[in-house]
């Protein structure tokens, strides 16, 4: 599993909602598998 979210957070540090919005993604993909 890739933590995407991490990834997205440090390449876009500019975008803080959205690095928020794939952490959370990340977050509930990783309870789904």
């Amino acid at each position: 599993m890739r933590q995407r979210g991490l990834v997205t957070h440090e390449a876009s540090p500019d975008d803080g909602r959205g690095s928020v919005i794939v952490l959370t993604e990340h977050l509930v993909k990783a309870e789904s598998e």
